[in-house]
């Protein structure tokens, strides 16, 4: 029975690792990354969801210290698509309670506003009613190319909750940008 309860352990702690693990990015080893001084950032689908992925690109390559533009002449592209783009929402809910003070859901939801729910509590003034509040989540898959040869040198996707929408459009491309193969240019 021990070597049993050693197995079981040691596939737990396995899945427990692998589960862990942070995806690699796809790169071309070939490719001189530190001779990259400019990025042109794509517009990531275009609409709302297309716009703020490019915004928070723009912001945090500015930060990283990259000379950013949006209509050529730089070393790289960087591009790609929106795949998940769920802002957060709040919900009133109905929550009336049986006679000994036990509370239950009932169908009675209201949309005020993701994935995990968040009980934010009473809803002031409503018997009953409580408020309720989901994630939102931004899935971002992106590559870059050289803007001379047009070959790909650098490709990663990544999904991010979050509280609100910022912060998962912020995080998630911070996230994304941590792959790149070094982190500032040298100037």
């Amino acid at each position: 029975m021990p070597k049993l309860k050693k197995t079981i352990l040691f596939i737990l702690c396995a899945l427990f690792v692998s589960a862990c693990a942070t995806p690699r990015a796809a790169v071309n080893p070939a490719f001189d990354f530190d001779a990259v001084k400019s990025i042109q950032v794509g517009n990531f689908g275009g609409g709302v969801a297309g716009m703020g992925v490019q915004s928070a690109f723009i912001r945090r390559l500015l930060a990283m210290g990259f000379a950013v533009r949006t209509d050529g002449g730089a070393d790289v592209i960087i591009d790609g698509a929106v795949t998940t783009y769920v802002p957060n929402r709040n919900f009133l809910i109905r929550t009336p309670e049986d006679r000994r003070g036990n509370i239950f859901f009932m169908n009675d939801v209201t949309e005020i506003g993701g994935s995990a729910m968040y009980d934010l509590g009473t809803a002031f003034g409503i018997e009953g009613g409580r408020i309720m509040a989901s994630n939102a989540i931004v899935g971002i898959s992106a590559f870059m190319k050289d803007a001379s040869t047009g070959e790909i040198v650098w490709s990663f996707s990544h999904t991010h909750q979050s509280l609100d929408l910022q912060g998962a459009l912020n995080n998630g491309v911070r996230f994304v940008l941590r792959t790149l193969p070094r982190s500032r240019p040298q100037r």
